[in-house]
């Protein structure tokens, strides 16, 4: 077989293999939610209700993107920096006696915050070592946030890719003791099919994870399907102030509700 035939058929055989795994890990992840899945639209029948864990006291950590680095919002304004003051002496999540640490990376896809050993087709990138989940999980968090709104799908990554290495993430992190709380994708100056593609990721991780997915791109969105102008920082990609209150709003309103995790009290 000629080496021009056997790379394009070596990236066929790996994913496939992802594709694979993909399945043994959602089968997995069914005790990964905290509760039911809330309306996906999802074909697949969604986990039936898990107890959900008790926060010890303790630092959490944030991985992800560049919304999670903080793009687009005035200097304190982003959603993590509006989390770790929360967790502040005095602020709503004082109780869990730890601060936010945030390794989120602008730029960055899911694939690069896989645990370095992780199997990938030759064509994706690497984890980060400072970026990605082996390095959260070395800060012994009490829980695990994950943000990875649209970049994949920018690079044209499959939404089973996505998908697949969120659940990845989820359940490594399961295994060590740590619960984790995972953001929606987010509306994004995108064609209508790549943006379809946000839509099933949603469907496909509510199913999974259940109300451990924190659904937000519907009320970020406008009706062409991009961020709204409301919370559009205005490149396309990135929200402002008032979007980032949303993000925030969202995550801990569902914190708040016990139904992935119940917190320190």
């Amino acid at each position: 077989m000629s080496s021009t035939l056997f790379a394009p058929l070596s990236r066929l055989v790996s994913l496939r293999g992802r594709a694979l795994a993909a399945a043994g890990v959602l089968a997995l992840c069914a005790a990964c939610g905290g509760g039911g899945a809330e309306g996906s639209g999802s074909e697949a029948a969604a986990p039936g209700p898990s107890q959900p864990a008790r926060l010890a006291s303790g630092d959490w950590v944030l991985m992800g993107s560049s919304t999670a680095a903080g793009a687009g919002a005035s200097s304190g304004r982003s959603f993590a920096a509006l989390l770790a003051q929360g967790m502040g002496s005095g602020g709503m999540l004082a109780a869990q006696q730890g601060r936010l640490q945030n390794i989120a990376l602008g730029g960055t896809t899911t694939y690069q915050g896989l645990p370095a050993l992780s199997p990938r087709a030759v064509d994706r990138p690497a984890s980060l070592p400072n970026n990605n989940l082996d390095k959260a999980l070395s800060l012994k968090p009490a829980l695990l946030i994950i943000a990875y709104p649209s970049n994949d799908t920018a690079m044209r990554y499959t939404v089973q890719e996505t998908v697949s290495n969120i659940l990845l993430m989820v359940q490594t992190a399961k295994q060590q003791g740590v619960p984790s709380i995972v953001l929606s994708t987010q509306p994004r100056d995108m064609l209508p099919a790549l943006q379809e593609q946000l839509v099933q990721i949603d469907a496909q991780l509510e199913a999974a994870l259940g109300a451990c997915l924190v659904r937000v791109r519907e009320a970020l969105a406008g009706p062409d399907g991009r961020i709204a102008p409301a919370y559009a920082f205005g490149d396309g990609v990135h929200l402002n102030d008032a979007g980032h209150a949303l993000l925030h709003g969202a995550l801990l309103k569902r914190l708040q509700q016990g139904s992935c995790v119940r917190l320190a009290q």
